[in-house]
């Protein structure tokens, strides 16, 4: 039944186009925008936290239009890859990828499709790179690297990097550097400076680049970043300061991404097992996984997917198997073969977005399929 039920699923979200609604696109909207060049910040927020709660979608209502977010293509471009789709099909989904670069910077760049407003995180304008979006295209053109390596695709893959090295502002601290969200702010959020790291150190494995020195900064910063409990806050500002599911989860596989040696030389042991516990263990409430650290609500479905992700790396496939059918019985529509947001307390957060829920979870049940279906 669940094989059945995960086939529907890829099969419908691979028959629709890329576009799609975002959490956070509310001034893709033409009447919001003009609201937002007034650029009061706490406004566009309001606005902006206003879309993303309300439980139906009102986009609509606002002649907000669907778009092709390039995260998502590093996300699908992933998935086809553990799918084993055709080669055809893969090149014509990276030369999309390659369309949608930000044309802010000469090295590859990626940003979302929207103008995009936090109190506690970045502010940027639509398509403006940052180190999220990139790094997820980065990993994804990383894996179609070691299936179909060529010439063209190496030059890409060194171009990403010098955005990371050349582009990507640093913070100083102690005898570590933490690598900031993008080229325009200085702000030191933990999970981007793990994604980069964990590029640069995917690339040194495939191409034996030389960022060593660099690394071992980096790789001291998080390290000194760690809770006593093994958790990791979101960023180092006093507003930064909480814990959550998928950011960990992030800081942490950079970690369990290392090659021995280099855990062995930087001392990490110890550091990796008590993050592996803590997020095992606070994140994890009946049969499912929990967004906030001690709380059972909001369930969300991108920490869901990435969390049936890491225990599929991690050969623990009966949590996996329970937390795929939780997800199918309480955030799925079965009638048009998609995920819903969230679920709280007492109502369930039914907006569908491209994203954050669609591509991350046929990403996650890619690999569930190829991983525990398709070995029984």
């Amino acid at each position: 039944m669940t094989e059945t039920k995960i086939n529907e699923f890829l099969s419908a979200f691979e028959n629709k186009t890329f576009e799609g609604y975002s959490v956070y696109d509310a001034f893709n909207s033409p009447f919001l925008k003009e609201i937002g060049k007034l650029e009061i910040k706490l406004i566009n927020v309001i606005i902006t936290q206003l879309f993303k709660r309300t439980p139906f979608n009102i986009r609509g209502l606002f002649g907000v239009k669907k778009s092709i977010n390039p995260k998502a293509l590093g996300l699908i471009l992933k998935a086809n890859l553990i799918l084993l789709k055709p080669q055809d099909e893969l090149r014509s989904l990276y030369e999309l990828i390659l369309s949608k670069r930000s044309n802010e910077l000469d090295n590859l760049s990626w940003g979302y499709n929207w103008d995009y407003y936090t109190l506690r995180g970045g502010t940027f304008p639509k398509d403006f790179p940052n180190a999220i979006v990139t790094y997820f295209i980065g990993d994804a053109l990383l894996d179609y690297y070691k299936i179909y390596p060529s010439a063209e695709l190496k030059k890409n893959l060194l171009s990403i990097r010098k955005y990371f090295l050349e582009d990507i502002n640093r913070t100083e601290r102690g005898n570590g550097i933490c690598f900031s969200y993008s080229s325009v702010d200085h702000k030191e959020i933990y999970n981007a400076s793990a994604l980069i790291s964990r590029y640069l150190f995917r690339m040194s494995e495939i191409f034996g680049t030389n960022d060593k020195e660099i690394l071992i900064k980096s790789t001291n910063y998080l390290k000194n970043a760690q809770n006593a409990d093994g958790s990791w806050y979101y960023g180092y500002a006093s507003n930064q300061k909480w814990v959550d599911s998928f950011h960990t989860q992030y800081i942490l596989e950079y970690f369990e991404c290392l090659s021995e040696g280099f855990i062995h030389e930087m001392d990490l042991k110890d550091l990796i097992d008590k993050g592996r516990t803590y997020y095992l263990t606070e994140f994890y409430y009946d049969n499912v996984c929990n967004y906030y650290a001690k709380r059972k609500y909001p369930i969300n479905i991108h920490s869901i997917a990435n969390r049936v992700i890491y225990l599929i790396h991690n050969k623990q496939t009966n949590q996996a198997t329970e937390i795929v059918d939780w997800t199918f019985n309480n955030l799925y529509n079965f009638k048009n073969h998609c995920f819903y947001f969230e679920k709280n307390k007492y109502y369930v957060n039914k907006n569908v977005y491209h994203r954050w829920n669609q591509s991350w979870m046929y990403l996650a049940l890619s690999l569930y399929k190829s991983n525990v279906v398709n070995e029984v």
